[in-house]
């Protein structure tokens, strides 16, 4: 699993470096005045290229969050052995507290981003 995570992770820097940064110079390389439907062309080009490093970014998470689920999972019913296992109190209440720790991080990942993005006045 970990080597699942790792090669996500390590996919978006070859695929930046080859697979958008050719896109990005040529629109950075566009002035204002020559912009036109090539240049639309082109930013249509970079959202699709962007969109596969957006996908791996979100498929690392999904699995180091699937990851430590799996552990919680395991810790939280240590020592009960059911055919269909239910969660003891104390195991749902780690569930959620996890739950809660990564909506959280999320939450401000996006408040971050969001500020970082606005323009100063």
């Amino acid at each position: 699993m970990a080597a699942k995570l790792a090669l996500l992770m390590v996919t978006n820097w070859p695929w930046t470096l080859f697979g958008i940064m050719p896109t990005n110079k040529a629109l950075m390389a566009t002035g204002l005045e020559d912009a036109d439907t090539q240049s639309r062309a082109l930013i249509v080009k970079w959202n699709k290229l962007h969109s596969v490093r957006t996908l791996l970014g979100g498929l690392a998470i999904l699995f180091r969050f699937r990851q430590q689920v799996r552990t919680e999972i395991t810790i939280a019913f240590a020592g009960q052995v059911s055919r269909a296992p239910s969660f003891s109190s104390d195991g749902h209440a780690r569930l959620t507290n996890i739950g809660s720790q990564y909506l959280g991080m999320f939450y401000n990942t996006v408040e971050m981003l969001v500020e970082s993005d606005l323009p100063s006045r």
